[in-house]
């Protein structure tokens, strides 16, 4: 950061004076000479803050300081005039990629891919409030993708969402706004983050209020309404009043309905919040927000949005509903001898499947870099409970350590790890394992599986499977500091088996 610091002082100094003509030398000035005025400025802004340029290009937008938003704008606006103005042969000489001709254009599209989806986020932010200018980059990006694929909307939904929802904001389409909002709520929005759909649904009911559609704006208010009233809403309260209220002055339909300005005091996020908007279909992945969902009767933890669904899973959940159910009674049968160890396991049995931690699980397995590594590594958490460290469930256990293994490596070890004698847990480890390693079955071709066992003292060894789309990861840069995203930042410590003598496989 130092560095870009630096580059960031010399920025402000050059955007004052202008760059000095001999300050940035090419090895073909002739090529340079060929861009217009714009871009050969840009092309040198680059060569002169590297760092900054490199930085603000790789970075995870989330992972951006809030403070460096505008310099990120202008940042990425520079970068891409080159890459959209030029040749191979010109970007080749100004040193901005080196790749054979076959490959030059879905390195190009990729470029730039990146850098109008970081524009449009960075524009819609409520720190920067700029949807006019991102709404182009968003079309920029959409036109695109439907040109390779003509239902782009069914694979990328959250693409129209963002360009819907800057449309919206901009106010000067609302018909446009409403189509590409439709789109996303037609596709499987499973792919999305409960978010995209709360804003969807917020956006597409206030577009429709314009368009003199009561009715069918009323239909998506509900359910923005209700999950509101089931979720706490799970944001600060400034964010979600600038969803709700934009204009800071009126109270919309969905607000007034929850209880006017008054509603927004007081929010907290809390483990039961966690969990609502983690829930879905077990089969078909249809968020609370999409459908009702009702939960199975045996287990008490898989949810499902119809008999259906519930029927064609039965065979893939019918295993870790009967762990679950022997575990419910083996909680109720030690209440009354051992009320401690009772509330323990019951605690346990609901942290262990929440979605606390998928975020670290997907980057420890760094899937980002290979898919199929969901399906070849597993990461192993050590577990401690903490009763005390809070009321809040999910920091009522806390992950010590833990490190990325071979699939293949604990499936050879399985009686080393958890003992001589077998029973249904290690049989269901083993099944689940050995069925989501096998490369000939994909049972979700667009999903990525990933797995952790979790274990600790006086805890269940427990398998976790969930799943990440592929459109995620494409979103998602891989984050190498993982262990931080654990434990309120409290980095778990590496995990060593080395009585087994199995290496940490976060690498390879």
């Amino acid at each position: 950061m130092d560095l870009v610091q630096q580059d960031l002082t010399t920025l402000s100094k050059l955007r004052k004076t202008g760059i000095p003509p001999d300050m940035v030398q090419f090895e073909d000035p002739n090529v340079i000479k060929e861009f217009d005025t714009a871009t050969r400025e840009a092309i040198q802004y680059n060569a002169i803050l590297h760092d900054l340029f490199d930085y603000i290009f790789h970075i995870r937008c989330p992972d951006l300081p809030v403070d460096l938003f505008e310099s990120a704008v202008w940042v990425l606006k520079t970068l891409l005039l080159p890459w959209e103005n030029g040749t191979l042969r010109q970007l080749r000489a100004i040193g901005y990629l080196d790749c054979p001709e076959s490959k030059f254009d879905n390195m190009k599209l990729g470029m730039l891919s990146n850098m109008w989806w970081k524009l449009a986020f960075y524009l819609l932010h409520e720190s920067v409030d700029r949807p006019s200018e991102a709404a182009p980059y968003l079309r920029k990006f959409i036109d695109m993708v439907e040109a390779r694929l003509p239902s782009a909307w069914l694979l990328s939904p959250d693409l129209y969402a963002l360009y819907g929802e800057a449309l919206a904001r901009e106010g000067k389409n609302d018909k446009r706004a409403r189509e590409m909002l439709e789109l996303f709520f037609k596709a499987s929005s499973s792919v999305c983050g409960v978010e995209f759909l709360i804003r969807a649904r917020v956006w597409l009911a206030r577009v429709l209020r314009r368009l003199n559609e009561p009715k069918k704006a009323e239909a998506h208010e509900a359910i923005a309404i209700r999950w509101f009233q089931t979720n706490d809403h799970g944001k600060e309260e400034h964010a979600i009043k600038r969803l709700l209220m934009p204009d800071d002055k009126t109270v919309e339909p969905i607000l007034e309905a929850l209880g006017g300005a008054g509603w927004l005091k007081g929010h907290r996020v809390t483990a039961r919040m966690f969990h609502n908007i983690s829930r879905s279909c077990g089969c078909c992945d249809a968020r609370q927000v999409q459908r009702k969902l009702a939960r199975c009767s045996k287990c008490q933890d898989i949810y499902y949005c119809s008999t259906e669904c519930q029927k064609a899973d039965w065979p893939a959940h019918k295993g870790k509903c009967k762990l679950m159910a022997n575990t419910l009674r083996t909680v109720e049968i030690l209440k009354q001898t051992n009320p401690k160890a009772s509330e323990r396991l019951a605690r346990w049995k609901v942290w262990r499947t929440e979605a606390y931690y998928n975020e670290a699980l997907m980057h420890a397995l760094n899937v980002h870099r290979d898919p199929i590594r969901g399906r070849t590594h597993i990461l192993v958490e050590f577990i401690e409970y903490t009763p005390h460290a809070s009321k809040d469930l999910q920091y009522k256990f806390k992950v010590l350590h833990c490190a990325v293994f071979k699939v293949s490596d604990i499936l050879s070890n399985m009686k080393m790890i958890f003992g001589p004698v077998e029973n249904d847990i290690t049989r269901d480890v083993q099944e689940t394992l050995l069925l989501f390693s096998d490369m000939s079955l994909q049972t979700k071709p667009d999903k990525v599986p990933l797995m952790s066992l979790k274990m600790g003292k006086g805890l269940e060894p427990w398998l976790s499977l969930t799943f990440v789309q592929t459109e995620t990861l494409r979103h998602l840069p891989h984050n190498p500091e993982w262990r931080t995203l654990f434990n309120k930042g409290a980095k778990p410590g590496a995990l060593k088996l080395a009585a087994l003598k199995l290496k940490n496989r976060e690498e390879n």
